[in-house]
């Protein structure tokens, strides 16, 4: 409605300059301006090359904002408000405890099939668990140190490192010891080894 107001052409409009009301903390001019001040600054920059050292013309190519239709613009304009938007969100959500995982979850494992046929085939207490395990809200000594006193939140195998997630499933030494990490391992090659075969 914002962008709408201020690509009018009605000269009452853009004499009066209206301002959609959103909230207080939320103000769709100012967000609408951020994004415009954005694209007109990466079009000074111009084309870069991304965060990899690729070739000449490797990449998305984008038109130039300078030659964009207004339509085109007012476009562009809030497809970077809603990317604005998502990164704030992710950042938000990044400084906080438990809902931090999921952002670095995709960075930390491989990408894993989570289709219907695919959630069918694995059943409730195996969605549950990777659900759980991906949010951190498995009940682990570390999690559940967090409101009880007479939890330490110490591993129960080694009695040394904090009992989080990722030290129970692949970091504890005496785990590593004992032969369960390579028993979990062999159990998958296992079942490789009996569709191969």
């Amino acid at each position: 409605m914002q962008q709408s107001y201020n690509q009018s052409s009605d000269k009452s409009l853009q004499a009066l300059k209206p301002r959609v009301a959103a909230g207080r903390k939320w103000k769709p001019y100012e967000e609408l301006r951020a994004a415009e001040r954005d694209l007109e600054c990466e079009a000074t920059r111009g084309m870069i090359q991304p965060h990899i050292r690729a070739g000449i013309g490797f990449g998305e190519w984008k038109k130039p904002w300078e030659k964009m239709t207004s339509k085109e613009k007012s476009k562009e304009v809030i497809s970077r408000v809603k990317k604005n938007i998502e990164h704030a969100a992710a950042v938000e959500l990044g400084s906080l405890e438990m809902q931090c995982r999921w952002a670095t979850w995709r960075e930390e494992v491989i990408a894993m099939d989570m289709g219907w046929n695919r959630l069918f085939e694995m059943g409730d207490s195996m969605v549950g668990f990777v659900v759980k395990a991906v949010y951190g809200t498995l009940m682990t000594p570390a999690l559940v140190s967090n409101w009880s006193e007479e939890e330490d939140g110490k591993c129960k195998l080694c009695d040394d490192a904090p009992g989080t997630i990722k030290h129970i499933l692949s970091g504890c030494r005496v785990a590593l010891a004992q032969g369960r990490y390579r028993w979990r391992h062999d159990k998958v090659l296992k079942q490789i080894s009996e569709q191969v075969i």
